[in-house]
């Protein structure tokens, strides 16, 4: 009954640890050297970019669905309905939102938005 519970060096995960970390001090004094801000942390934790960088401008008609402007915004669609939960506006993905509100969404992600004309 007085096993060790102790992991060895082969059996401790490390799975979540930044790439030469052997443990969380390693990751801490990664940190420190990069200057506090957790830069090493982030840039292992952030991955791949999956998501491209948005487009500078879109041009959009008068009403939009949430999952067409996530489209044009190049993100995903969650990431979207998060940010128009900050703005108090809750909605799926098949919701449609107005000009105002998906200029607001673009303004937060810096991108130029434009009304279509109607002819």
């Amino acid at each position: 009954m007085d096993e060790d519970l102790t992991l060895s060096d082969s059996e401790k995960p490390r799975y979540l640890l930044p790439e030469g970390c052997q443990d969380l001090n390693d990751v801490i004094r990664l940190q420190e050297e990069a200057g506090g801000g957790g830069s090493a942390l982030k840039a292992h934790a952030s991955g791949p970019a999956s998501e491209s960088a948005p487009p500078v401008c879109i041009t959009i008609s008068g009403l939009v669905t949430v999952g067409a402007l996530a489209h044009l915004l190049q993100l995903k669609s969650y990431r979207l309905i998060c940010t128009l939960i900050k703005f108090k506006t809750f909605a799926c993905v098949t919701s449609v939102i107005s000009f105002d509100t998906a200029a607001k969404v673009c303004a937060y992600y810096g991108v130029a938005v434009h009304k279509a004309e109607d002819f």
